[in-house]
């Protein structure tokens, strides 16, 4: 078969292995056509196609469930379960999305977007099947990245018992920065073990041609086990319960297939260790799979400074101002802004893995001893923090600076990645100071505040370049801007501010840049106005705060919100900031013809 763009899973599972190998090169060329054009995961994904093939040569979806964690490496699979036809509309308004979703096919068997989900999420669909009485297969196909995070070892430790339940784990050496810690170093020490494991299978096969006989295998079977405990570290999996083969070459396909037929048809749960290249068939993304790991949408545009930048450059000055100061991440240093002061300062950086709970409570623990940690982390996983954040950090005052990236609209990612959240969850909780800059000089000055405060307090910022206005203004407050004869009042945080006021023309406009607590001086100015317009890039949180504010001031008049109210489909920033009405033009119009 020459025409791939034809292919369906029933056909590929009557092609030669030459075939396979003539189809891997194919969906490469393909997928790194449309990545470098639409934007998206490319490293991550070239480097999972033969495991992809092998997959469904195997099992069969969607009777068997391939469960995807984070999804940075579906995008074989997407094409080969029916979804070719519409693979250049990868992550584009209304197109297919750049992570498993059920909603899209009936082969996306779950979510995915978050890492450490797949184990837990496989094991509870393996259980309702069984509960079914269905006897399908389901594989989760892990990161070694995903190691690091706790549910992922969770699920582990509440493995189902019975066969058709499968873990693959993708070994790369990387999550999305270089692997870090003791299971990084662990996995190194099992792939420096294969082989053992290939002189083992030497020994049997000479035995079988030499018909030396059971015998002499049942005499040499305690040597055996002997051996293998010296050589062979005691195996995590193994002690989880699962039966382990690995590791195997992650691009021989005929391998795979062979590993994956034997775990399908075994009575107890199996974990299958492949090795992978990220970046696998492109020079490029081989030598630099950190820089390939998301590719930005193809544009001509000049970039300027990022909001990530300026963090980098303050956390930069900051930390030789102090040497108190010390910088945290959870497997993201270049995406965030923190390489440089990683290397100028490597003994006050800490790179946790994906681990966003253990990062808040390590925090916890630096600043309980006198440093000044600043966890630099996304908005949308920051999520996975909030227990630590309240039990740990919030509670006994813990003097811990979160610095969030990507909040608000973030764009291509779709739902799993928007930064719409964190806000509602800081600001439920006491003892806490969250700070919202949208300019160069906001960001620098609400960072060198944070380090000095005492008690929990966040600095959020936006995906992507700096507008460039305002940049004179080192406000950490609010600035206010009034014209005695307005009786509007347009009221907001972050970059809205700066995508609106060029619009409105009847209006008076406060901008708050510490969002919790509120200045009362902003509230006691507010509370003249007959009607007050509060938009937010976010979920309806600080607008009711500052509602209740206004009314425990003697406010009188009509108040007006506009904010995200719904999970924020993919799309371009702009285009999302238009579907909720958030864009200037839709800002001005609301503000100024409202009656």
């Amino acid at each position: 078969m020459t025409n791939f763009n034809e292919l369906t899973l029933p056909l590929l599972k009557t092609l030669t292995l030459k075939e396979k190998y003539a189809l891997a090169a194919h969906l490469r060329r393909r997928i790194k056509t449309i990545v470098q054009k639409n934007g998206g995961h490319l490293a991550s994904n070239l480097g999972a196609v033969e495991l992809t093939i092998a997959l469904h040569s195997v099992f069969s979806c969607p009777s068997d469930k391939i469960v995807f964690d984070v999804g940075h490496q579906a995008y074989t699979h997407k094409i080969l379960t029916g979804r070719g036809d519409r693979f250049h509309t990868i992550r584009a308004e209304n197109g297919l999305s750049g992570f498993p979703k059920p909603s899209e096919s009936t082969s996306d068997a779950f979510i995915a977007g978050h890492a450490g989900i797949a184990v837990s999420a496989a094991a509870g669909l393996y259980s309702g099947m069984r509960m079914n009485g269905d006897t399908g297969s389901v594989v989760a196909v892990i990161g070694d990245g995903s190691l690091t995070n706790g549910e992922i070892h969770e699920g582990f430790n509440n493995l189902p018992k019975s066969g058709g339940f499968i873990v693959v784990l993708n070994d790369n050496g990387m999550s999305i920065s270089h692997g870090v810690g003791a299971v990084a170093d662990y996995l190194l020490k099992l792939r420096e073990h294969k082989e053992y494991y290939r002189a083992k299978k030497n020994v049997k096969r000479v035995l079988a041609e030499t018909g030396i006989g059971r015998e002499v295998s049942q005499a040499i079977s305690g040597t055996k086990r002997f051996v293998k405990n010296v050589f062979v570290p005691s195996n995590l999996f193994e002690n989880y319960g699962f039966k382990y083969f690995g590791p195997c070459d992650g691009h021989d396909i005929a391998e795979m297939e062979k590993l994956f037929g034997i775990a399908k048809e075994l009575d107890e749960p199996c974990l299958i260790h492949v090795r992978t290249k990220k970046g696998k068939g492109f020079r490029p993304a081989e030598r630099d799979p950190e820089h390939y790991h998301g590719v930005e949408k193809r544009t001509t545009t000049p970039k300027s400074a990022t909001c990530s930048d300026v963090f980098g450059e303050t956390m930069l000055r900051l930390g030789e101002q102090d040497e108190r100061v010390c910088l945290l991440t959870a497997a993201m240093a270049i995406p965030t802004g923190c390489a440089a002061f990683a290397e100028k300062y490597p003994t006050r950086f800490f790179d946790v893995g994906i681990a966003e709970g253990h990062a808040a409570t390590f925090a916890a623990g630096l600043a309980r001893s006198g440093q000044k940690p600043v966890f630099a982390v996304y908005s949308t996983f920051f999520q996975r923090a909030f227990d630590q954040l309240v039990h740990d950090c919030a509670i006994e005052n813990e003097s811990v600076v979160f610095a969030l990236d990507r909040a608000g609209f973030i764009g291509d990612d779709g739902e799993t990645h928007q930064g719409m959240f964190d806000l509602t969850m800081l600001a439920s909780l006491p003892n806490t100071t969250v700070y919202s800059p949208s300019t160069r000089d906001e960001i620098a000055a609400c960072l060198e505040q944070a380090v000095q405060n005492n008690g929990v307090t966040a600095v959020r910022y936006h995906k992507g370049e700096l507008s460039g206005t305002n940049d004179a203004s080192s406000e950490t407050n609010f600035t206010y801007q009034n014209n005695e004869n307005n009786k509007k009042l347009f009221v907001t945080y972050g970059r809205l501010f700066e995508a609106a006021t060029p619009h409105i023309k009847r209006a008076d406009t406060l901008k708050l840049v510490r969002v919790v607590p509120f200045d009362q001086l902003a509230v006691k100015a507010a509370a003249v106005y007959d009607e007050v317009f509060f938009a937010e890039e976010g979920a309806c949180c600080i607008a009711e705060k500052f509602l209740l504010s206004l009314m425990q001031s003697g406010f009188k008049g009509r108040f007006f919100t506009r904010s995200v109210d719904k999970f924020v489909p993919q799309g371009e920033v702009s285009r999302q900031m238009e579907m909720f009405g958030l864009d200037g033009v839709s800002l001005g119009d609301w503000v100024d013809n409202a009656s």
